[in-house]
């Protein structure tokens, strides 16, 4: 049995030559196996760019804002509307809250 080394970094996954999702893992090779065998996002090309694991989250994010691929959901501009709604309700019913609390006298 070979003994392979892992491979850490974050991973880019192309469908019809588009950039199509972001993802990062300790193990690439494994992740990809399992991005396969589940099929939830498809692709027909993939690349990556190696990394130390502290470096994953930070690199993550930073190549998912710059390159906004589809399949990152939060990232697309139907999403961020959405969180972005989200937010605001969320605010103001914390503010109207506050202003219903009854004030001890």
């Amino acid at each position: 049995m070979q003994d392979t080394q892992k491979i850490c970094g974050v991973y880019f996954l192309y469908y019809r030559k588009r950039l199509t999702y972001i993802g990062r893992s300790r193990d690439i090779d494994a992740r990809i196996e399992r991005h396969l065998i589940l099929s939830k996002y498809k692709f027909d090309c993939l690349s990556y760019v190696i990394l130390e694991p502290d470096e994953l989250v930070a690199k993550e994010r930073e190549f998912i804002k710059l390159y906004a691929p589809a399949k990152n959901l939060l990232h697309t501009p139907k999403m961020k509307k959405i969180v972005k709604r989200s937010r605001e309700m969320i605010e103001f019913l914390a503010h109207k809250r506050l202003r219903e609390t009854p004030k001890n006298p």
